[in-house]
């Protein structure tokens, strides 16, 4: 019976170890604030084209205001305004912005903006105040340009 001793003790300890990973990994997978970042391979060897088509962004000379208002009852007003190298504002572009919760980055919401006068907005379905990225492309003919911005939403008045 003596010489089973230690074997039982390694074999314990061993169990204990997975079991305990196993309990670590159920509690990460439950959090909503951690996520996984999808495709990071595929956006690996595709980085060197991701910086060429930024790069021909920044020559456009386009720049990009960006506003949300406060969220209320059906959630932000997402405001951008586009401007050229002229300074004049950029019409007729199809704007498309994919929004990501920085504290609950599992949280992606791709909206299509429309055109107003001076720029392009919709109301965007965000429940949370906080900080938000915010990937924004806007296509005009041949022109593209993408731009990467941290947003700060508050919220409404009052809550």
């Amino acid at each position: 019976m003596r010489t089973w001793t230690w074997p039982a003790i390694v074999v314990g300890i061993l169990g204990l170890t997975v079991a305990g990973n196993l309990w670590v990994m159920r509690i990460a997978k439950a959090d909503p604030s951690f996520a996984i970042e999808q495709d990071y391979y595929q956006r690996a060897v595709n980085y060197d084209a991701r910086r060429g088509i930024e790069q021909r962004s920044d020559r456009l000379g386009w720049h990009l205001d960006l506003r949300a208002g406060p969220i209320g009852p059906t959630g932000a007003m997402l405001s951008v305004m586009l401007r050229d190298s002229t300074d004049a504002p950029v019409d007729s572009a199809q704007v498309v912005v994919r929004l990501t919760r920085v504290a609950r980055s599992q949280t992606v919401i791709p909206v299509s903006l429309r055109p107003v006068a001076g720029g392009y907005e919709a109301v965007v379905p965000i429940d949370a105040a906080g900080l938000w990225d915010v990937a924004l492309e806007a296509r005009r003919g041949p022109a593209r340009f993408v731009a990467l911005r941290r947003l700060d939403v508050a919220a409404a008045p009052g809550s």
